[in-house]
């Protein structure tokens, strides 16, 4: 489902929940007296992007009221126009947007600057209109490390190295493997599509040794996997109600962790297994908001003193969007 048709002829309102422009509704719109933020996906429904940064937004009003005339938006596009996507939103000027599947490695070439980390993980998930053209930003490998050390207090393994085992080889995996191995972690990288591990096997070998990482057939994983690791979902396994987890856990045993960077109203058929198996587990949540915490500070620069009531709004937001408990709310 597109815009409504009044798009075409005033400036679109603050989005409702599950609300989709596509390129010919942001063609038709005029978004004078809109300073214009978005996610571009394919799918896109799913994104609850929009609620968290439209409630972050209007807590940064009341300290900048600027800030009330920002909106967020959820913009579909096919991967064959990523780039006729990125002229005509500079064209209706988009200060920022944000990239997920399928887009994050895609967007390198089209990209006016890469920050160090888009360097390094080879792909971007955030965007900054400058005059030059579009500026590219990680903060999906940030996100990731925030959200697992809340969660399962997971800093670093230089002292103590721990074994993850991490599912999926596109935009978001790259990013999380060179975080992961920044943390000095040994790493198993499965996917299914040979292609796409030896690609990714072959950008995180540049540089570096790669002793501390090695790849699998997903379809097949190997009996030496380590027995107790982090397991990190990174494949679009999980989106939808019915996708089948991306392995088995009953592989693994007790002290098994489980990140699954998917979320939705559902758990995902990997999440029910660690739940059942007994392993501490959550989906993407966390890191998204952590993620999104970190593209906003990055598009908007909002003062230190605010981050605490960012993420809470955006926290909030995303809970209240996916219908999923709030996990801090618990006694």
């Amino acid at each position: 489902m597109s815009a409504p048709s009044h798009f075409a002829d005033k400036a679109p309102p603050i989005p409702g929940p599950g609300e989709v422009l596509t390129l010919e509704d942001v063609a038709k719109a005029d978004f004078s007296g809109v300073t214009p933020l978005g996610v571009l996906g394919f799918p896109i429904r799913h994104s609850v992007s929009p609620q968290m940064h439209n409630a972050a937004l209007a807590v940064l009003a009341k300290s900048d009221p600027k800030f009330a005339s920002w909106r967020y938006y959820r913009i579909e596009v096919p991967p064959e126009r990523l780039k006729e996507a990125l002229d005509l939103l500079a064209k209706k000027g988009f200060v920022g947007l944000n990239l997920t599947i399928p887009h994050k490695v895609e967007v390198i070439d089209f990209l006016a600057k890469k920050s160090s980390r888009v360097e390094a993980a080879g792909a971007a998930n955030t965007l900054l209109r400058t005059n030059a053209g579009w500026e590219g930003e990680n903060t999906d490998g940030s996100g990731f490390h925030e959200a697992v050390m809340t969660l399962f207090q997971f800093t670093s393994c230089a002292t103590e190295p721990a074994d993850v085992v991490l599912l999926g080889a596109g935009g978001a995996a790259r990013a999380v493997a060179e975080t992961l191995l920044l943390l000095n972690c040994r790493l198993w990288i499965g996917n299914r599509t040979k292609s796409h591990l030896d690609t990714l096997m072959m950008f995180l070998t540049a540089g570096r040794s790669l002793r501390e990482a090695t790849g699998f057939d997903l379809a097949n994983p190997p009996g030496d996997l380590p027995k107790a690791p982090l397991v990190v979902n990174v494949t679009s396994l999980g989106l939808k109600p019915d996708d089948p987890s991306p392995i088995d856990l009953s592989i693994f045993g007790p002290g098994t962790r489980v990140f699954d960077t998917t979320y939705g109203r559902h758990k995902s058929a990997l999440v029910k297994q660690a739940e059942e198996l007994g392993f501490p587990a959550s989906n993407g949540l966390p890191m998204l908001v952590h993620q999104g915490v970190g593209a906003l500070h990055y598009w908007t620069h909002f003062p230190e003193s605010l981050l605490d009531d960012v993420l809470d709004a955006m926290f909030a937001a995303a809970y209240e969007a996916t219908g999923v408990p709030d996990p801090r709310k618990r006694a």
